[in-house]
């Protein structure tokens, strides 16, 4: 039978997790229609033999690519150029899924033909044991859609943990996200935008992603660290806004892609840059980073609403000191 689903899993480091993560992806309704493609990014721990201890068990279903590390973005092109499902879905090594909802998902995968897929997920904070549900309340479930409706009725880009892919659509655009870099989800959500005509919503929670574990880039002090990779991929969305802008300048996918950019990626960026140690590199990279925007697209730059970013932008960051006061000890947002 042929594959409906490649499920690719990222692994890095990752032997800890694998028991939680790979059982929850088997299920023998399945196993046939689904393709698991665990990718090791060049671990150094078990991660790779442990892999290859569910790929005998489950050799039809389980295959282990293993490779030098290149960073998340190089697991999932990998998991691009092998999958053989007709769709994708990203399933990181940390991370788990309800058994039973994602049987839901691959039997209606079987009858639909579109070319992106929605579905709510779960975060599941490790510290305080809360469970949140992202869903997507305005949506009618089964429902083919445009998918600049899909978005108007979502009112936000769907993160990768909703989405999953027609395979072909990322195979024969060539989407290629950035490699040896953090933060690249956002990559992967939006590379496509510009292919994706049809959308539909699916109501199966699949996806639970593991939260407020001090490894994950989304730490603040991680954020800090690896501050310049977050602008690199920021940059790469504008040059993609300023493609779709061109392409579908009314369309609803420009706005949300632009709301994703003001409301969010370039507030996020100033904030890191407040939380530089030494202030006088933190306002210097705020000047390089807001010079380097207006480079790419100065109309967007001039939209930006956020009192914060504009207090900034005024007499060459003179408010930096101040505002880098103000912001100590609140969470990076």
């Amino acid at each position: 039978m042929s594959k409906i689903l490649t499920i690719t899993v990222p692994s890095y480091h990752t032997e800890q997790y694998m028991d939680a993560c790979l059982p929850t992806l088997l299920n023998e309704k399945i196993n046939d229609r689904l393709e698991i493609l665990i990718v090791n990014d060049g671990s150094t721990d078990g991660t790779l033999e442990k892999a290859r201890t569910y790929e005998r068990q489950f050799p039809d279903t389980i295959r282990v690519i293993d490779k030098k590390n290149g960073g998340h973005g190089s697991t999932i092109n990998k998991g691009i150029e092998l999958a053989t499902g007709k769709y994708f879905k990203v399933v990181d090594g940390d991370d788990w899924v309800n058994t039973d909802q994602l049987v839901r998902l691959v039997e209606d995968l079987q009858d639909l033909d579109v070319d992106i897929v929605i579905t709510p997920y779960e975060d599941h904070n490790m510290d305080t044991k809360e469970i949140k549900v992202q869903d997507f309340p305005h949506q009618k479930a089964g429902v083919l859609v445009s998918y600049d409706q899909l978005l108007k009725e979502a009112d936000r880009l769907p993160m990768m943990h909703a989405t999953t892919f027609k395979t072909a659509i990322l195979k024969e655009n060539a989407i290629h996200i950035d490699e040896k870099m953090f933060y690249v989800d956002m990559e992967y959500i939006t590379f496509p935008m510009p292919f994706l005509q049809t959308a539909c919503y699916l109501p199966h929670r699949v996806y639970c992603y593991r939260m407020g574990t001090a490894e994950q880039s989304v730490n603040p002090a991680n954020f800090v660290k690896n501050r310049e990779m977050h602008r690199q991929v920021t940059y790469q969305l504008v040059n993609l806004y300023n493609q779709i802008e061109k392409e579908y300048p009314s369309a609803t996918r420009t706005q949300i892609l632009k709301k994703q950019l003001l409301d969010h990626e370039f507030i996020l960026d100033t904030h890191i840059c407040l939380y530089v140690d030494d202030a006088k590199q933190g306002r210097q990279e705020f000047l390089d980073y807001q010079k380097r925007i207006k480079e790419l697209n100065p109309q967007l730059w001039k939209e930006l609403s956020s009192k914060k970013v504009k207090l900034l932008s005024v007499a060459n960051g003179l408010f930096f000191p101040l505002l880098k006061v103000y912001m100590r000890g609140k969470a990076i947002r």
